[in-house]
C-alpha cells in the first residue's frame, strides 16, 4: 500500500512540474520584456499586432552573448553595413549598448520604418510613398499625402529636413505624425503614427534612442 501511496505522489509531483514547465515557456518572453522596461514602447512602436518577432529580438539581445547575436542576426539586420563581427563584440564587451538600435534596425527591416541620409531621398518621392504606403496598410487610409502638393512646397534649395517638417504637417491635418528615432548617427529613421502614439513615443525613455515629432525639430 505504502508503495502505491508513494507512486501516486511521484506521479503528481511530475505532472506539476510538467505543467510548470509548459507555463514557464508560454509566458517567459512577455515577462522577461516587462522586466526589460520595453513593453509600452513595443505596444506603441511596432504595429504589427503580433508583437513576438521584436521581443524575440529583445529577449535575444539580453540572453545571447555579443558573437552569437551577431551571427544570429545579421542577415536580417545586415548589421554588417555598420559593424564587422569582432568591432561589434568589442564594443559591447566595452560597454556600449546597442539594444535601441537593433530595434530601429528590425523596424527598418520590416518596412516599418524609412531610412533616409541627411543628403536626401535616394529615390524621387521616396518620403512620399513610404507613407502612402504605411497610412494605407496599416490605417486604412488612401493617398493621404499628394507628392506634387509637397513638391510646390518647397524651394530648390530646401533639404531633407525642410521636406520632412512640410509631409508633417500634412499628415498632422489629418490626425497623423512623422516621428524620427534618433541613434546618434547622420541618418533619419522616421515612422507614422496617429498624434496621440507619436506624443507618447516623443515621452517614451530608451536608452540611446531620442524620440522627436519632425516638426519639433530646430532648424
Amino acid at each position: 500500500m505504502n508503495q502505491f501511496i508513494l507512486l501516486f505522489f511521484l506521479l503528481c509531483a511530475f505532472s506539476l512540474c510538467a505543467v510548470a514547465g509548459m507555463n514557464t515557456k508560454r509566458i517567459a518572453l512577455p515577462y522577461l520584456h516587462s522586466q526589460s522596461g520595453l513593453s509600452q514602447f513595443v505596444q506603441l512602436v511596432d504595429k504589427n499586432s503580433d508583437h513576438r518577432p521584436l521581443i524575440q529580438l529583445i529577449d535575444d539581445y539580453q540572453q545571447m552573448d555579443a558573437m552569437t547575436f551577431y551571427r544570429h542576426y545579421n542577415q536580417k539586420l545586415q548589421l554588417d553595413d555598420c559593424f564587422d563581427e569582432s568591432e561589434y563584440a568589442e564594443e559591447i564587451e566595452d560597454g556600449e549598448d546597442y539594444l535601441a538600435l537593433m530595434m530601429i534596425f528590425f523596424l527598418q527591416e520590416d518596412n516599418q520604418l524609412l531610412q533616409l541620409d541627411w543628403k536626401g531621398e535616394e529615390e524621387e518621392y521616396q518620403t512620399v510613398h513610404f507613407i502612402n504606403r504605411i497610412l494605407r496598410d496599416y490605417f486604412h487610409q488612401n493617398d493621404a499625402v499628394n507628392a506634387q502638393s509637397v513638391e510646390q512646397a518647397m524651394q530648390p534649395d530646401d533639404d531633407i529636413l525642410v521636406l520632412l517638417k512640410i509631409v508633417d504637417r500634412k499628415l498632422k491635418a489629418r490626425g497623423y505624425r512623422l516621428v524620427n528615432f534618433d541613434t546618434g548617427s547622420d541618418q533619419y529613421y522616421i515612422g507614422v503614427f496617429p498624434e496621440p502614439t507619436a506624443r507618447k513615443l516623443e515621452q517614451q525613455k530608451v536608452n540611446q534612442l531620442e524620440i522627436t515629432i519632425v516638426s519639433r525639430f530646430e532648424d
